[in-house]
């Protein structure tokens, strides 16, 4: 019975229902005809003289801080959709727009994390452009560029440090964006913070750098590139861990014989007193051990 009520108050008294919904039913329950999608049963479909109608609701909703709700707008997945919704928000007055564009939801997770949350290049681009606060920090430790960086989004990514987003923001869990791109492996992504400027050696509160990030899943690439970068190849995090004896602890030959190659030494122990070599021989892994002492390692570490 609610879902014949919804929809035939929504159908015979559509102006009415666009203004005074319940935002959940709105959101959930309504379709544009102009989409020409499938659409559930009980769906109200909003006729296309109404649709001015329906984004000016929208966009109230929006100033009353339901950024959520509004984002999640079951239509929200069609492009059709959201290029019409930015088309809605350009016309909008200066000061009305600044407002929308930049308004936050009481975690304070605004429109343009949502977006980039969702990979939804088109609205993002249209946030970006339209000056939306880019380095706005949710109480839940995200931003814009985190998201994107995390989703592995680069254009975007690009757009955002481009237009001002700091690659050195460090958050409520202390990794800044490169060393959280080195541990993810997104070697795209790291090249772009890189070269935006973020520092290739700044360490959290626990020692944690970029390098020794990388090594926990044996991102070669991204290690090499780093080097290349200017990384310290034996710095240590507040453990006195060490990129080397990471490498052999956890198994990655490449990155082992890597290090070697950059001149790294092999003997040095770190704050537990324990080499590479002991590491190698903790985890039983013989072509690590094999390796370690063609080089010169000191077999009485064994």
């Amino acid at each position: 019975m609610f879902d014949f009520l919804c929809n035939y108050f929504g159908q015979y008294n559509q102006r009415t229902f666009i203004t005074f919904a319940h935002i959940e039913i709105f959101n959930n329950r309504t379709q544009f005809v102009s989409l020409q999608q499938k659409c559930s049963e009980f769906a109200v479909m909003i006729k296309s003289e109404n649709e001015e109608i329906y984004f000016n609701r929208i966009v109230k909703d929006l100033l009353k801080g339901t950024v959520n709700e509004v984002f999640y707008n079951q239509q929200m997945k069609f492009g059709k959709y959201r290029s019409s919704l930015i088309n809605h928000m350009q016309k909008l007055e200066h000061s009305v727009k600044t407002k929308v564009i930049n308004v936050a939801s009481k975690s304070g997770w605004t429109f343009l994390m949502h977006a980039c949350n969702e990979s939804y290049d088109d609205i993002s681009r249209f946030l970006i452009k339209e000056k939306a606060c880019i380095d706005a920090v949710s109480s839940d430790g995200q931003s814009a560029l985190k998201i994107a960086c995390n989703k592995v989004q680069p254009k975007i990514v690009h757009l955002l440090l481009r237009n001002g987003a700091n690659p050195n923001a460090c958050f409520v869990d202390r990794w800044t964006l490169l060393t959280d791109a080195c541990f993810r492996g997104n070697i795209t992504i790291v090249e772009l913070l890189l070269t935006a400027g973020a520092k290739v050696n700044l360490a959290n509160e626990n020692g944690d750098t970029p390098l020794t990030s990388s090594v926990v899943f044996g991102h070669l690439d991204v290690m090499k590139l780093l080097a290349e970068k200017g990384a310290t190849l034996n710095i240590s995090d507040s453990y006195g861990v060490n990129p080397m004896t990471a490498a052999c602890f956890y198994g990655h030959i490449k990155l082992v014989d890597f290090l070697i190659s950059k001149g790294v030494d092999i003997n040095e122990a770190d704050a537990a007193r324990w080499t590479p070599l002991m590491y190698a021989s903790l985890i039983n892994d013989e072509k690590i051990i094999e390796l370690l002492i063609a080089k010169g390692a000191n077999k009485s570490h064994l």
